[in-house]
């Protein structure tokens, strides 16, 4: 339907209003209102080539200059580096049009479009917000109905599914009220690409079908090629290649018919991964080449992504397939477009899995299953379930989002109850809580992260966080505490919950002096030991060992906590970074900012056992000193001293195990 951002003679007008875009299409060029009326319909009809000249010959005439400018950056936001230009002219054209009009708003929808393409996820919802209030101002339904579908889209790749369902009904629901059939189908198109993403395939095909029905009876060749290009999905994803390259073909010759560049390139991507799907790749690369050169020389970052995406898929080149992919998560992830990066993430997962790189396939696996779970896409469920089958991983941390956290149980339903504050620091408040779920006592560790991290940081922090808590979880080893969650309240605050420890931290048992039997302590430090060696047996570094990070349990039996927490709290630096946390405990390669290693977590034992034993940590004047054997060897250490000075060697590689050193500090205990 026609958004009427400017005044057009009334017959034009009429018939932009009720829809007669072929016989407004039709007319000749004539004056820049008839160019324009002609370029509104041509738009609409699909002819994307034909409509830019009818309005670039209507944006002569000052009075239609903007509207027609607005216009022309709905064709060309598609076109190699359109979205970043059009961005740019929007966000001038939106400042200086009235607040409250329809040309306002309908730049402000432009400007939202634009800053999608360009996976600038937040600026995009605020446009498009900024859009709508002023098409409300504006009393403006149709150009809201419009709006409200392009806001359905961002919800829909953000995975906020629930968030995209009601724009979409919303948007159908305005669009039949007005009578516009047209806008209705392409509602009806995105309600159709929603039920595909919930694994409806059914539902998804019946959307799709009448929404083809309406475009071929209106002559709109934009919802043909799409809708072709959608059933061809569905057709592929139920194994019928042959039905599916009909459709693209179709698809392609009709987007390309009518100047409609961005769905040509897509249905050029499909019919690669359709010709991929029947083991043509000689089929599948040429339609790669012919969507690279669709794209342009400097494509847009969403058709980078695509034809990397795609192109990882073709290569027989390994590393450069999973380079491809590799940059595909990282920008599906920073774009915030889920549903892609879960492709991405499983389809690296997949490679990862057949080079034998296990560790790093359960990494993929895990974060998909966390996406999915988080952002509501049940359609991957089997795929993740029968990844997770072939690498024998169980999913140990609950991911959990919209709990509540208060004092009273009324107000925690399915959520925690808070006992009491039992301590906290810089980023972390950490209470005693009922799990009401899960009926049992719980430390809840409340994150503050908003103040310290940008968005993008936050997620990339708390993926690496969970990997490592449910790394540590499947050690299943009595000195390392259990984490049973980690979600967003309802607040949208980051919290862990994990095992409530009754008992006192290692830090109120040192006391400054050393103990007068030392027998007990170097079986409880025997036994942090083991806990470490099981930490490190399922690839997780500590990353900042303490005696505050040390529990005992009220039978005086320890437990490692916060391990995991060093990802969000800052302690993980790049290389060559400072590092924060509690750099008394450091080794002089955590120190520099190197890549965290178990030897950095033995040279923190280190300090920990001496500062035990001798009731003060190392330093200079008061350090341990290694015995060199007969032979000048590295003999097996004969005295606490000796293990110590192993423990705090500067080469990293000469430091025990936590194995070894659990095994001699038990031998000292006998």
């Amino acid at each position: 339907m026609w958004i009427a951002t400017v005044s057009l003679p009334s017959s034009l007008a009429a018939a932009l209003t009720a829809g007669r875009f072929a016989d407004v299409a039709a007319l000749s060029l004539g004056d820049a209102p008839t160019a324009f009326a002609r370029g509104v319909a041509l738009f609409n009809l699909g002819h994307a080539g034909d409509a830019r000249d009818a309005f670039a010959s209507a944006g002569t005439d000052p009075s239609l200059a903007d509207a027609a400018a607005i216009e022309t950056g709905f064709i060309d936001l598609t076109a190699p580096d359109g979205a970043a230009a059009v961005a740019a002219q929007m966000r001038i054209l939106a400042k200086r049009a009235l607040p409250g009009t329809a040309l306002g708003a309908r730049a402000f929808h432009l400007l939202g479009a634009a800053e999608l393409r360009l996976l600038h996820v937040g600026d995009a919802l605020d446009a498009l917000s900024a859009a709508q209030k002023n098409y409300r101002l504006a009393r403006c339904e149709a150009g809201e109905a419009q709006v409200l579908d392009t806001l359905g889209m961002v919800h829909q790749g953000m995975g906020n599914e629930t968030a995209a369902l009601v724009t979409y009904a919303r948007s159908l629901a305005l669009k039949t009220q007005l009578g516009d059939r047209g806008g209705a189908a392409i509602t009806l198109g995105n309600l159709g690409r929603y039920c595909a993403g919930l694994g409806r395939a059914v539902d998804a095909r019946g959307f799709f079908a009448l929404d083809l029905q309406i475009a071929e009876e209106t002559g709109d060749a934009r919802g043909q090629a799409r809708m072709l290009s959608d059933i061809a999905g569905l057709d592929r994803g139920d194994g019928e290649l042959d039905a599916a390259r009909d459709k693209l073909i179709r698809a392609h010759s009709i987007a390309a018919g009518a100047g409609l560049r961005q769905l040509a390139f897509e249905t050029l991507l499909e019919m690669s991964l359709t010709a991929l799907a029947a083991k043509d790749g000689a089929e599948a690369a040429s339609f790669l080449d012919q969507a690279r050169r669709q794209a342009g020389i400097t494509p847009s970052d969403y058709d980078r992504l695509m034809l990397g995406w795609v192109e990882a898929r073709l290569t027989a080149d390994r590393p450069r397939a999973l380079t491809l992919l590799n940059e595909a998560v990282e920008g599906f992830r920073d774009a915030e477009i889920p549903a892609l990066e879960i492709e991405a993430r499983l389809a690296l997962a997949e490679m990862l899995t057949s080079d034998g790189k296990r560790n790093e396939a359960e990494r993929e696996t895990l974060i998909a299953l966390k996406r999915a779970k988080e952002r509501s896409l049940p359609r991957y469920r089997v795929r993740i379930g029968e990844l997770m089958e072939k690498l024998s991983l169980s999913e140990g941390v609950a991911e959990e989002s919209g709990k509540s956290i208060g004092d009273t149980p009324s107000g925690t339903v399915d959520g925690y109850v808070v006992r009491g504050r039992i301590g906290g620091g810089t980023f972390a408040t950490v209470y005693r809580a009922f799990d009401v779920e899960r009926a049992r006592e719980v430390a809840l560790k409340v994150l503050d992260l908003e103040s310290r991290y940008g968005k993008r940081e936050r997620e990339r922090l708390l993926d690496s966080a969970r990997l490592d808590l449910e790394a540590a979880n499947r050690a299943r080893h009595p000195g390392l505490v259990k984490v049973f969650a980690i979600g967003r309240d309802a607040r949208g605050n980051v919290y862990l919950a994990v095992e409530f420890i009754a008992g006192s931290d290692l830090r109120e048992k040192l006391d400054g002096k050393p103990p007068p039997d030392v027998k007990p302590v170097y079986a409880t430090l025997a036994d942090i030991a083991e806990a470490l060696a099981a930490l490190h047996g399922q690839g997780v570094v500590h990353r900042d060992l303490k005696p505050e990070n040390i529990m005992l349990r009220e039978d005086s039996s320890p437990v490692i906590v916060d391990f995991g927490i060093a990802h969000i709290s800052g302690l993980e630096q790049k290389p060559g970074t400072v590092s924060r946390g509690s750099p008394e405990y450091f080794s002089a390669q955590q120190a520099r900012g190197e890549p965290s290693a178990p030897s950095d977590d033995m040279y923190s034992f280190g300090v920990i056992v001496w500062e035990w034993l001798k009731g003060q940590r190392p330093n200079a004047q008061l350090g341990p000193v290694r015995k060199t054997s007969l032979f000048g060897g590295h003999a097996q250490p004969k005295t606490p001293d000796d293990l110590v000075a192993d423990l705090l060697d500067p080469r990293s590689e000469r430091r025990p195990s936590a194995e070894q050193a659990a095994r001699i500090l038990r031998s000292f205990a006998t």
